[in-house]
């Protein structure tokens, strides 16, 4: 184990990975109606601008909160950064909305480690 026999290496280990999330920045946007796709679409391209990953929008038929979900213990920073910059954008779009950040690391989701969500569930009407 790297751990016992090379603190020295579980440090820089450790380190490696934190720089691998922030690199990779991948967020995945989802949205019930009635938000409005065209703020869905703004929203996405302000991340990108920001320096995230965002590919895309997706319409989902549900009710859900609005969320910050990220699944790896390393991804929290980034997840309340990310948290962050969704309600000032908002914000800025004329659309003020709280996201509450939370971890998804207990489940078996087989994800890389960077890849964030943003749930946009309740707030500013379309």
């Amino acid at each position: 184990m790297v751990s016992r026999e090379r603190p020295e290496l579980a440090e820089v280990a450790a380190a490696v990975a934190r720089d691998t999330a922030e690199s990779v920045r991948l967020v995945y946007i989802q949205f019930p109606e009635p938000f409005p796709r065209t703020l869905a679409d703004e929203l996405r391209d302000h991340l990108n601008a920001a320096g995230f990953n965002a590919p895309g929008v997706e319409r989902i038929e549900r009710s859900f909160q609005n969320s910050i979900r990220y699944f790896h213990p390393g991804d929290a920073e980034l997840a309340a950064r990310l948290a962050r910059q969704v309600e000032r954008t908002l914000i800025d779009l004329g659309c003020t909305m709280r996201f509450e950040v939370g971890s998804l690391s207990r489940a078996s989701f087989e994800v890389p480690l960077g890849q964030l969500e943003v749930w946009v569930g309740q707030g500013c009407p379309g």
